[in-house]
């Protein structure tokens, strides 16, 4: 009669459970202690994985396992049972002109806008179909002076206030200082303010351009609103940056 027992990895322990291989492959541990899966940054993935690889991520600080098959999408974040505090931000009061609200609180992947709620005043609006997120990098517009700046002031009267938002930066081809910033606008009036003040008097019709130049916006694709807009970020264990 042949006896099969499971196959204990330390051979200097033959009587050792920690860690051994039953007859049937099924791979046991009585250990309390921990079990030390593989670590490594993202550029450190395998370059060929396969469905059920489970790692450390050191980039993102997260467990990850790969899965292709069915919905998976490769190198997915394994869910842990930490939530992240729900942060409400309030993108402002839409004009029906401005396409363009933020920037967001977090560093958010500007490809996956579901990982934001959008609601505008108390309507949830649809990710892709309502809007998108969108970089501040080559986010910019132009607007032209409707009334002439003399020299030194902080207030520009200019012709539309179409994605004209606090923080952007100003430029014109003279009057207007290098890292010059909106501080504040007013709709009604198509007013901004403006710092540091003009350098120079600026003539009626003058082009400035306004550029945004980091952070990420939530870009309206459709039913432009007039209505408050708020966003939700932080929701069922997400946790900007997504990675």
């Amino acid at each position: 009669m042949k006896y099969t027992k499971r196959l204990v990895l330390n051979r200097f322990r033959p009587t050792d459970g920690a860690f051994a291989v039953q007859q049937d492959t099924t791979i046991i541990t009585n250990s309390t202690s921990a079990l030390q899966t593989p670590s490594g940054t993202t550029l450190q993935r395998p370059t060929v994985p396969v469905n059920g690889e489970i790692r450390y991520n050191q980039t993102t600080l997260d467990l990850e396992a790969y899965n292709i098959s069915g919905n998976g999408t490769g190198w997915e974040k394994i869910k842990t049972n930490r939530q992240t505090a729900i942060t409400a931000q309030n993108l402002g009061t839409g004009n029906y002109a401005n396409t363009l609200f933020g920037p967001l609180a977090y560093t958010v992947d500007s490809t996956k806008p579901q990982n934001v709620l959008v609601f505008v005043d108390n309507v949830y609006q649809l990710p892709t179909t309502n809007y998108s997120l969108v970089t501040g990098v080559g986010v910019s517009t132009t607007a032209s002076l409707t009334s002439g700046a003399i020299s030194n002031t902080n207030t520009l009267v200019i012709s539309t206030m179409t994605n004209i938002l606090p923080g952007m930066t100003v430029t014109a081809g003279t009057g207007i200082a290098n890292g010059t910033t909106v501080t504040s606008i007013t709709t009604a009036t198509k007013t901004i303010t403006i710092i540091p003040n003009t350098t120079g008097i600026i003539s009626t019709g003058t082009v400035l351009t306004f550029s945004e130049g980091g952070g990420v916006y939530v870009n309206f694709t459709s039913a432009v609103p007039n209505k408050p807009v708020f966003v939700l970020l932080g929701l069922d264990g997400y946790s900007p940056p997504n990675s």
